[in-house]
């Protein structure tokens, strides 16, 4: 499927932003399971109940933070603004 390809390629290329968008992948998993905790109570949420989506790629928080500490090797920016460097 186009998801897991995508990971390949990300992966495959071994660069700052391939690395961080695969971590970013990872992290929210396909399509978006995250749950914005900060959003006001009531206020709309962007993604769909469970029981709604089919899950393509489920989230991994453990290899995003992986994937993301590459990306921060690598030196890139937006992984460090993410991770909290």
């Amino acid at each position: 499927d186009l998801v897991t390809q995508a990971l390949h390629w990300y992966q495959t290329a071994n660069s700052t932003e391939g690395w961080y968008n695969h971590g970013n992948l990872l992290w929210t998993g396909f399509p978006d399971q995250s749950v914005d905790q900060d959003a006001p109570e009531g206020a709309p949420q962007h993604h769909q109940e469970p029981a709604e989506q089919v899950v393509i790629l489920p989230r991994n928080p453990q290899a995003a933070m992986e994937s993301f500490e590459t990306a921060i090797r690598l030196g890139d920016a937006d992984a460090m603004y993410f991770v909290g460097v």
